[in-house]
């Protein structure tokens, strides 16, 4: 299991810093492992997973959705909280991202609603969930359900890293300009 896990990982860095070629040879590899009778179904998961961010890696946007779309999470829900590869959290933020970009907003909530509920594995993705989620209400002319995501991800990060403060700042504004309505 730990090398379908490395393989993953080594996957997700190798097309984060553009070497697609080597991260698709990892995707087939996770591929061909999942695909064994005995193999797990996490591998092909994985692969799947991968394969979709290497897709949105190359602006490929179509092609991660296709493959999030097929993706089918099999795993036992009760491995979901010893590990962060078993729920799928990534795949889920990605495909809610893809969806928004799509304009399909709507069908975007609900993806982004499910991430930080299930196990603290998914935690890292409810900000960034959160504050997409106001955004799309405020784009579908939801002044209230905007305003209460914004207010939930301003006390959620309330305390939060320097980093993230041109986040805020800009989350700040969005949010005084459903007051100013």
């Amino acid at each position: 299991m730990h090398q379908i896990l490395k393989t993953y990982v080594l996957g997700l860095l190798d097309s984060r810093r553009g070497d697609h070629a080597r991260a698709t040879v990892l995707a087939a590899d996770l591929d061909s492992a999942g695909r064994i009778t005995a193999g797990p179904p996490l591998a092909l998961e994985l692969a799947q997973g991968l394969s979709a961010q290497i897709a949105l890696a190359r602006d490929r946007p179509d092609s991660a959705l296709a493959e999030l779309e097929a993706l089918r999470i099999e795993g036992w829900y009760e491995l979901t909280f010893v590990s962060p590869f078993y729920g799928g959290a990534l795949e889920r933020f990605s495909r809610a991202e893809v969806l928004r970009n799509q304009g399909r907003g709507e069908e975007a909530l609900g993806w982004y609603r499910g991430l930080g509920q299930n196990t603290t594995q998914e935690l890292v993705f409810l900000g960034p969930a959160t504050l997409a989620e106001a955004r799309i209400q405020r784009a579908l002319g939801r002044p209230q359900e905007a305003a209460r995501l914004y207010d939930a991800l301003l006390a959620l990060w309330q305390e939060s890293d320097p980093a993230l403060r041109s986040v805020l700042d800009q989350a700040r504004a969005e949010r005084a300009a459903l007051s100013e309505r």
